[in-house]
């Protein structure tokens, strides 16, 4: 029965040993996948490999000693970096290479910092019958400048994910592909860790028996549903691409009559948000030329009906109007403090409000009306319905039904 005699550590150090490999298993497919944008896969892999390395420490402290940790360790510095720049790529492609010395940068001046750390400065003593690396001054500070990093890195990823959501609702009609909802998922799993790491290195300065490997322990287990989540996400993502658009004429579902203009934006003016009003007060576009704009704009919408595309983009309608892109998202805003996303679904609302109640339409299913609306999918159709009316479709339709 001596196989039953397995030490409970050493398993506990096995399975943040496969975890690693599916990691790095998963950063090769990354790489590999020519669909994806090569530039972004290589700040995503980055940022994938950094975190699965981690999951080597267990490993390398047992067989190897903690002398030998700036091998993994190393990479924390730039585990969250790497998302910022992955997110970078996004809204400045072109700044790839400026970026990629950046990240280099700073992981050599990383493994320059870790190693002479760990080589010639780390205290280390047998605790319990095992290695651990002890507090020191030094020590104290190097985490320090781990956690500046870290925070100043999260909040600019913050910032930019913030900006590409914006970016994505003044150019897209659907965002459902394009939003990156699970890359700002991935930013609390950061912020989540990184609150960890700092409450277990405080905590091991207070409680007694209470050490930095232990407290690293339970974080590994996290770590591996974590690359597994960031991985098959980001291999998933479409990428965004806005090219010119040669405009021609589109199929789209016959709708005999078009929501009125006033139908989709009423009293405009007078629900303007103050921010709107502040980020355009020093527009070269006088107020009396961006209205002419919108007008050019929604009679391009309403005579070819394109709020039935459901892929339409903001470049397509400014070629449509016959207006620079940029001068139709700014006039928007000014007139009427909608972004191009909202008003085209606002379009598809009243759509879907109409054929909802139209006898011709009963043999239809909900969904199938938000697809002849021009919505893409039911989340967005049901989403989108229930903000702009307060009901979801079939609460509308059951309620007009009842009144008529």
């Amino acid at each position: 029965m001596m196989y039953l005699n397995i030490d409970a550590y050493a398993i506990m150090q096995l399975i943040p040993l496969l975890g690693c490999l599916q990691g790095y298993i998963f950063c090769f497919i990354l790489m590999a996948n020519r669909k994806l944008d090569k530039h972004k896969s290589i700040f995503l892999a980055a940022h994938i490999f950094s975190a699965s390395s981690l999951l080597l420490l267990p490993f390398i402290e047992q067989y190897f000693g903690w002398n030998y940790s700036w091998t993994a360790d190393s990479l924390i510095w730039i585990s969250v970096p790497s998302t910022y720049f992955y997110l970078h790529m996004f809204s400045r492609p072109t700044s790839f290479n400026k970026d990629m010395l950046h990240l280099v940068v700073l992981t050599l001046g990383a493994y320059t910092l870790e190693y002479w750390f760990f080589i010639y400065k780390a205290n280390i003593a047998v605790v319990e019958g095992r290695a651990e690396l002890l507090h020191s001054p030094l020590h104290l500070y190097i985490s320090i400048g781990k956690f500046i990093v870290f925070f100043g890195y999260f909040f600019a990823a913050a910032s930019l994910y913030r900006k590409h959501q914006q970016f994505i609702r003044e150019n897209f009609s659907n965002i459902r592909h394009y939003n990156l909802k699970w890359v700002r998922n991935i930013l609390i799993w950061n912020a989540l860790l990184i609150g960890y790491a700092l409450l277990a290195f405080i905590l091991s300065y207070y409680i007694k028996g209470f050490t930095i490997g232990k407290s690293n322990m339970t974080a590994y287990w996290v770590l591996i549903i974590y690359i597994y989540y960031a991985s098959i996400k980001g291999f998933m993502q479409k990428d965004i691409h806005i090219e010119p658009v040669n405009i021609t004429e589109t199929q789209l579902p016959l709708i005999t009559e078009a929501p009125a203009a006033e139908a989709v934006i009423q009293n405009v003016e007078a629900d303007i948000p103050d921010e709107k009003k502040v980020k355009y007060q020093k527009s070269r576009l006088s107020e009396g030329e961006a209205k002419k704009i919108v007008d050019k704009v929604i009679k391009a919408i309403e005579k070819d009906k394109l709020y039935l595309d459901p892929e339409l983009t903001l470049q397509e309608l400014s070629a449509r109007a016959d207006v620079q892109p940029y001068m139709v998202s700014q006039s928007l805003s000014m007139v009427s403090g909608k972004n191009f996303y909202e008003l085209i679904n606002s379009y598809r609302v009243e759509t879907a409000k109409r054929l909802l109640t139209s006898p011709e339409k009963r043999h239809l299913t909900i969904l199938s009306i938000g697809f002849e609306a021009g919505f893409n999918s039911k989340t967005t159709f049901n989403t989108v319905f229930k903000k702009s009316t307060g009901q979801t479709p079939s609460e509308y339709q059951k309620m007009q039904v009842k009144n008529i």
